[in-house]
Order: C-alpha cells, then structure tokens, then sequence
C-alpha cells in the first residue's frame, strides 16, 4: 500500500522556509504525485508539531547522516515515525554532548547500531528500537484516513468513517500488516467507485478480517474544490492497553506473548556487536508508539519489576550472553524521558549510574499531568464566554 500526496503551492512555499531540507530534498512541480511523507508534513505546517519535526530535521540533517536519510526516503508513516524517534534521540543527545555523538551507517551484512556516544575513554553504542503492539490495528487506524484524503477524485468532500464491533478486545482480531495493507488498497478500489455517484447521507459498509468488525463510509458533504478533504473518524471502545502485558508478573508467560516475542527477537540481534573492553552496548526500548496513553507506569516499582524479570528471562538463553550490556526503556519525542536502565552486565548500579549520568540518559519519564476538575470547570466556563459574546 502506497499513499501519494499531490504537491501544491503550499508544499514548494513551506520547503524555502527550510535552508538545508530545501538543498537536499528533491521534489517535484505543482501537480505531481509523491509517495514520501515527509511531503505530507510540508502541506501540513498549520500544526505545531509538524512544524518543530521539519525544523528538527532541518537542524540536525547533516550531522544525522543516514537516520534523515531515512526520513527523507521514507513512504510508510508508521516507518516515518520510528526513524522521527531515532532523530530525536540524537537530537537530545547531540544539544547534551555535541561533537562526542555520531550517527552510525548501516554497513550490509554487519551488526551495526544506530549511534556512538565516546566520553571518559569510552563508546557507548545504541541500538533503538520502537516497538508496535497491535501492528495491524495500528496501520489500518494511521492509514485509511490519509488513504481518503489523498483519493484520486476531481471533487472534494466531508466523510465520516465509522468503525463497529460488539468485541471489547476487536483490535486483536487485525491480522498480518500485509493483510491490511492489501484490503486498504481494495477498499481504495471501491470507496473510489462509491464516490463518483454517492449523493450526500450515502454510505458504504464492509466487514473488517472479522464478522464482529464493520467499517462504515458515510458521504456527509460534496465540494466543488477538491483540495477540500474532511475525515471525521469514530470507533467502538476498545481494552488493548499496553500495560496489561506488563501487569504479568510470569516472565514465562510473558515470552510468549506479542512483546515478549518483539523483544526477544530484538535482544537476539544483539546489533551493537559482541561484548569488548571500553564499549558499553546499550538497546534502547522506545515504548511512545505502543499503545498507551502514558508510559510512567513504569516509574511504578511493580511494572518496573516485572520488566527486569521479564528482560532478563527473555536473554537468559541467548548465546554470547549478554547480547547487549544495559536495556533502556524510554519514551523518544520533543522531550525525552528514561526509564532506569536494566543491568544485563557486570557493572555495578552505582557505576551505571554515574554512566548514564554522564551520558545524559538519566532523564526521568514524568507523568502525564491531568487537569483537575476544577481547571476543566474554567476552561468550560471560558469557552461559555467566549460563544456568548460572539452571539452579540
């Protein structure tokens, strides 16, 4: 499945705002079609949060080297993310520590990690890794909106999607992510064929890899100008929270599960080579694509707990033991948070820490702040005001 994104005046205008992206992004004229997204990012700079990613790639594209390399080739969204969340990690690490940190190229047929960190007569080598639990659910969510906005049809339109199951647990139920990419690119057939002869209220239903799973198109405007494209998407309540599985507190049960087996097959490549004096290999566990709302449950020393357990079992049959010497669970974004690393090594915890210190890696996950009800009260009572004295 590929999305292509048409290049509009706004997209060639956004890319001048960008010195280093603007000489070494190709692109194409008005009216072309291109598949990568870091195009939908630049037709999209009225949100903030796209607006510091192309500054942050812009910033540090350079010395990145091969990690905006990937961003810049990239046409899969949820790939995009996780090479956004390697950027932001070297980001962190380069305004901490400058010229002491590298990008790392990938070299074909070698066990190569992602970054280089030399301080106090040692390398530090990180591997990260940013994990998808429900990575079929979690394509289909991220995809079809942006498959309706970019159809190839000469009028534009407001479309309510809707996706129904009596299932609590109906996220389980997506299969293969190669499954869901090809009933996206059918459904993409079909809702075209739909739309060139639906009036509005028209709707256009299909089951979902399951009898439990309908997915309903709604039509619910019709523009003349086809750069107009609304998506209003509704689900079921779904129960797939990513702290269930951290909530087991048997690392045998753990291991069979869908993280137990991501892990493991990470830890297994051991991508930051055999162990050697002066190098201290780390694999960094970036859980801010799970689906979760909020990794500080970690900080909770029950979950802590029960990761180390499960780590350490999960390592405990790989040979050279051990594939990396310290696990890193964190939270890579704008702002990044560490959880306290998991010794696989011989290192005293005293010594990691003044390591990881050193490194800057020590920065704590804080918790999600909630308003209280008294600060949802005032907002409320604000956006009361504000309708009441534009209705004068």
């Amino acid at each position: 499945m590929v999305i292509s994104y048409t290049i509009t005046e706004l997209i060639l205008k956004n890319i001048e705002k960008y010195d280093w992206l603007k000489a070494n992004f190709t692109i194409g004229k008005i009216g072309d079609t291109d598949d990568r997204e870091i195009v939908r990012l630049l037709e999209n700079t009225h949100c903030p949060n796209i607006v510091q990613c192309l500054h942050i790639i812009n910033k540090y594209g350079e010395r990145s080297d091969e990690i905006v390399e990937n961003i810049l080739n990239c046409n899969d969204s949820l790939s995009f993310r996780r090479y956004l969340s390697e950027l932001f990690l070297f980001a962190y690490l380069v305004e901490k520590l400058n010229d002491n940190v590298k990008s790392i190229r990938r070299i074909k047929d070698r066990k190569t990690p992602d970054i280089s960190i030399k301080a106090n007569d040692l390398e530090f080598l990180i591997e990260i890794y940013t994990p998808m639990d429900f990575y079929g659910y979690q394509i289909f969510s991220k995809s079809i909106t942006q498959k309706l906005k970019n159809l190839d049809i000469d009028h534009g339109f407001e479309i309510i999607t809707k996706l129904e199951s009596n299932n609590f647990f109906y996220a389980f139920d997506f299969p293969n992510f190669r499954d869901v990419y090809n009933w996206i690119d059918n459904y993409e057939k079909e809702i075209l064929i739909f739309l060139q002869s639906a009036k509005v209220g028209g709707s256009f239903e299909r089951k979902l890899f399951s009898e439990s799973i309908i997915f309903t198109t709604k039509l619910n405007k019709i523009y003349k100008d086809k750069n107009v494209r609304s998506i209003v998407s509704n689900e079921s309540t779904r129960s797939n929270d990513t702290k269930l599985y951290f909530e087991i507190d048997d690392p045998k049960k753990f291991a069979v599960s869908q993280w137990g087996e991501k892990i493991k097959d990470k830890l297994q490549r051991s991508q930051a080579g055999y162990k050697q004096d002066g190098v201290i290999r780390i694999l960094v566990i970036n859980f801010s694509h799970s689906d979760t709302s909020d990794i500080s449950f970690f900080n909770n020393k029950r979950y802590y707990d029960n990761l180390v357990n499960d780590i350490n079992f999960l390592v405990s049959d790989i040979r050279p033991y051990p594939p990396y010497d310290l696990v890193l669970p964190c939270e890579l974004g704008f702002d990044c948070g560490f959880i306290k690393p998991i010794n696989l090594s011989d290192f005293e915890n005293s010594k990691i820490e003044e390591l990881f210190s050193l490194i800057h890696l020590n920065n704590p996950i804080e918790k999600t702040p909630q308003a209280s009800r008294s600060e949802v009260d005032k907002i409320f009572e604000s956006m009361l005001e504000i309708n009441n004295d534009d209705s004068h």
